[in-house]
């Protein structure tokens, strides 16, 4: 097979952080952003992977995913909480390596984190449970984890997300990992600036390590109230640093790894953003709420990409809520895409635009870029596995 080259559009912004003092509230504006002094900018690759050809029984209802690279290979594990069946795929390679079902009861499998072939881990949907299972299928450990916070109410002890992206573990060591806090009812609490949303666990100890990281006070003491894929940050980590952004949220935020203290925040607010749209108010109606998700934008996935020492930061424009025959607009075809490239001191260095040709949505990072599902028009089909597209991001100069 040919592969089908496309270098995107490079877009360098000069303007792009500039403030719009129309705006009000004025969290929800563009802020100035620190330019990079460097000279290397980057352009984004776009080609098309080798299909990998799947049968009925590969699909999964509701999936969710995780990548590992190994000695230069890259797989992605399927799994779906409607059976307990997962994939292995070697996207590197084009191929299937492992499909099979987990060899235990009944249990629904939340988002996955692939950790190695030995230790896979998943969270249920039962407060501060995770299991790890191999790939052959064996549930090797199931964990009851001791989270304990020092702002939790009586009688309510915070436990895990297990259904969306932020979910999956950030390991840090072998034993050690970083994971989000759910309080289950964020919005509800008096004390939401209290809630501390990241939490180091020791699987070896089963103890909370450090509790760390608040909303921005701007959001928590606004009469709003936000979904929780709209609250909760994303993580990623170089070793010296744990970065987070929130989606609702211009800022990324830098934090000490050894004593989880905030270092720095900076703006890395995207040119294609020029406000957020401000909150659902709360007791918002179930059609307000669909309403907001179909058309808001806001940020998505932080990742480290080791071969580059580079993070980026994807960015989801808005789209319209209706189509020209004025129905809801439930498609993801219309949505486009942006990501933020920057440095580990949080300077900006450019911003790349990403069209609407993939589901930026199930993106997940490589060492030197992404690999995503085409969607639509480029779409692989119910025949071959979804993820067919990778992105490299490739240095050139200004």
């Amino acid at each position: 097979m040919i592969k089908r080259h496309i270098t995107l559009t490079l877009i360098i912004f000069t303007l792009a952080c500039g403030p719009d003092e129309k705006v009000s509230p004025k969290y929800l504006a563009q802020c100035e952003c620190n330019l990079s002094t460097s000279q290397v900018t980057y352009q984004a690759e776009r080609s098309k992977l080798k299909p990998i050809k799947t049968q009925p029984s590969h699909h999964k209802p509701r999936a969710s995913y995780s990548i590992l690279t190994d000695t230069g290979t890259t797989y992605i594990v399927a799994t779906s909480p409607v059976n307990q069946s997962f994939t292995i795929y070697d996207v590197t390679n084009a191929q299937i390596v492992k499909d099979s079902k987990l060899d235990y009861p009944p249990i629904v499998i939340g988002q996955p984190t692939f950790k190695s072939f030995d230790s896979l881990y998943f969270q249920a949907p039962i407060p501060g449970i995770i299991f790890r299972f191999d790939s052959s299928g064996i549930v090797r450990e199931k964990i009851e984890m001791n989270i304990e916070t020092d702002w939790q109410l009586t009688g309510n002890p915070p436990g895990l997300f297990y259904d969306m992206p932020q979910a999956e573990f950030e390991f840090v060591s072998q034993n050690r990992l970083l994971m989000l806090v759910n309080p289950f009812g964020f919005w509800s609490y008096t004390n939401k600036n209290e809630i501390k949303v990241v939490s180091e666990y020791d699987l070896l100890t089963n103890k909370v390590v450090s509790n760390f990281a608040t909303l921005n006070s701007s959001l928590t003491e606004a009469p709003i109230e936000l979904m929780d894929k709209y609250t909760f940050p994303h993580i990623t980590y170089n070793e010296a640093n744990i970065y987070l952004s929130y989606p609702y949220d211009h800022r990324v935020y830098k934090y000490d790894y050894q004593t989880k203290k905030l270092i720095k925040e900076a703006c890395l607010s995207s040119n294609a953003i020029a406000e957020l749209v401000s909150p659902l108010r709360k007791n918002s109606s179930t059609q307000e709420e669909i309403n907001f998700q179909i058309s808001v934008p806001y940020y998505g996935g932080i990742n480290f990409h080791s071969d580059l020492n580079l993070f980026s930061r994807i960015v989801y424009h808005d789209k319209e809520l209706y189509t020209p025959e004025g129905k809801l607009s439930l498609s993801s075809c219309d949505r486009s895409y942006s990501v933020l490239l920057f440095d580990s001191e949080l300077n900006l260095i450019n911003e790349i635009n990403l069209q609407n040709l993939d589901l930026w949505e199930r993106a997940l990072a490589t060492s030197n870029g992404y690999v995503v599902p085409g969607k639509c028009s480029e779409s692989s089909g119910e025949d071959y596995f979804e993820y067919n597209v990778k992105y490299e991001f490739l240095e050139t100069n200004h």
